[in-house]
């Protein structure tokens, strides 16, 4: 009997989207209460930190405050992106381990992801629920 790796992984996203679905839809509400949106943005490489960035700076930084950026800690590139996009703009930046690097092995992926896994659990759940329920406080 094989193990079906799609499952794990479509349960994974179910469990890690939840949260972030959510979240978006208790913005109305949240902005209603304090007219400002906690915002938290997850930069990746391969051009999506430039399309993110890009996104952010059209934003009204009055009302989407304070800002949240995700970011592998690996990714020097959008680090090094973000601090000159936002020099003097206040925002917190969490840095995420990748779960898998390039030309990793596959065996050793599952430990990686395991990692990942406890972190996000850990680290950017809770980042959530303070995002859903500090607002207007």
């Amino acid at each position: 009997m094989e193990f079906d790796f799609d499952f794990l992984f479509f349960s994974a996203g179910i469990f890690i989207s939840l949260p972030i679905f959510w979240s978006i839809l208790s913005v109305r509400k949240i902005k209603q209460k304090s007219g400002k949106i906690k915002t938290l943005v997850v930069l990746g490489s391969g051009g999506h930190t430039a399309e993110m960035l890009r996104l952010v700076t059209a934003l009204d930084l009055r009302v989407y405050c304070p800002l949240t950026f995700v970011l592998a800690d690996t990714d020097l590139r959008s680090e090094e992106k973000l601090k000159l996009t936002f020099p003097t703009t206040d925002y917190e930046v969490i840095k995420l381990p990748r779960a898998r690097e390039v030309s990793q092995s596959w065996l050793s992926t599952v430990i990686s992801f395991l990692k990942v896994s406890v972190f996000f659990l850990l680290n950017i759940l809770t980042a959530l629920f303070i995002l859903n329920f500090s607002q207007g406080q």
